[in-house]
């Protein structure tokens, strides 16, 4: 067997000896999302566990990774249970919790406020509505209306994000309100000086990002157009997989690039949407439906929807964190943490599986074929 110094130089051969028919997808997204260090340390820890798996003595593995008996013991064991993810330093830290019982009146007011809006409200109004409904609660944590307001938000998104994964909500839901959006994220591809920006499809009832495109501001409307192009694959494959019970046109919520200001769309775009809302562009529109639906985070990336005009590095860096990596290793950061971020919601939907089910229709189709069509009509920036 070859070294494990020869392994890690070589990462596709030792690559090919683990997993012989070709890396998963998923392991692939993974992998090619982790940082170069971080890539480093991983390559030794999955040649040691997989060694140890195959019958070498498990101590010299151990020092080769840095590791005493028990915490390779639980390294071999997070790579039995969640494969490349479990070997990862650092990864699995659990989420924040909410002190808030579940049992709590002020948990089902939330939930309620969200369950009756149809899907329209904002984070900040649905927190704001709780408030107002709640009176005095002695649950309601902070000092003051602003950190009333913080806390009653959270809440809101913790609410949100448990119904994006119960079975029946989804069901009644998905494909009721499409959202189309634009945001900057903390990262700057190598030789930019400007933040990068996503465009996200979003369903609005459960969060899944049905399509994503990475990139440059300056490519606004390809990026949007390369996202809604995304997304009609992924409802196709979608469709063939799952089931939704909403058959009914969707609404959808689009924010247009940069230097667009065409509001009147055509009928074919009209006529496959319930209800058409077409936000123009400005620094406090963008970004803003993506914070409101899913909050502050895609994964563990944080977004900057208020920089998506006004991107540019240094002034940004100065307060926040970024990271510079080159276009491609930036591209899969991002889609990583987008697979971080839809897993949970598609396990969910694996549950809304019925032996009778029907394929479903293809309004969510229709919709978005109509709205790729109307992006392709915008004059270029």
């Amino acid at each position: 067997m070859c070294s494990m110094t020869a392994s890690i130089q070589n990462p596709e051969h030792l690559i090919s000896l683990i997993w012989p028919e070709g890396m998963p997808d998923r392991e692939r997204i993974v992998f090619e999302g982790l940082s170069s260090p971080k890539r480093e340390a991983v390559l030794k820890r999955l040649e040691a566990v997989w060694r140890a798996e195959n019958g070498e003595p498990w101590e010299p593995l151990a020092t080769t990774v840095g590791l005493g008996r028990a915490a390779f013991y639980n390294l071999r064991r997070a790579w039995r249970e969640q494969s490349l993810e479990g070997i990862i330093p650092y990864e699995r830290r659990s989420a924040r919790s909410l002190e808030t019982p579940e049992s709590a009146p002020i948990r089902h007011l939330a939930r309620s406020i969200l369950l009756n809006s149809e899907l329209e409200l904002s984070n900040s109004m649905a927190a704001r509505r709780l408030l107002d409904e709640a009176g005095n609660d002695a649950a309601i944590g902070g000092s003051n209306q602003q950190t009333r307001i913080q806390w009653a938000e959270r809440l809101i998104r913790h609410e949100r994000r448990r119904l994006a994964l119960d079975p029946q909500f989804l069901q009644r839901n998905f494909a009721k309100r499409i959202i189309l959006d634009l945001t900057a994220i903390p990262i700057v591809m190598k030789g930019e000086e400007d933040l990068a920006v996503v465009a996200i499809v979003m369903d609005a009832a459960s969060g899944l990002i049905l399509g994503d495109c990475f990139g440059s501001i300056d490519d606004a409307i390809e990026l949007e157009l390369v996202a809604t192009r995304n997304a009609l694959n992924f409802v196709e494959d979608m469709r063939e997989r799952e089931n939704w019970g909403y058959t009914g046109y969707p609404d959808l919520d689009l924010i247009l690039p940069p230097n667009s200001d065409r509001t009147n769309p055509p009928a074919s775009l009209l006529a496959a949407s319930r209800s058409l809302e077409i936000r123009p562009p400005g620094t406090y529109a963008y970004g803003q439906r993506i914070v409101q639906t899913v909050g502050p985070k895609i994964g563990r990336i944080p977004l900057a929807p208020r920089k998506t005009l006004s991107v540019e590095r240094a002034k940004f860096a100065r307060s926040r964190k970024t990271s510079v990596l080159d276009p491609v290793e930036a591209s899969a950061s991002w889609q990583r943490e987008v697979l971080r971020h839809n897993e949970p919601i598609l396990l969910a939907f694996e549950k809304t599986k019925s032996s009778q089910r029907q394929r479903c229709d293809n309004k969510l189709g229709a919709l978005l074929f109509a709205l790729a069509e109307f992006l392709i009509s915008l004059p270029p920036d």
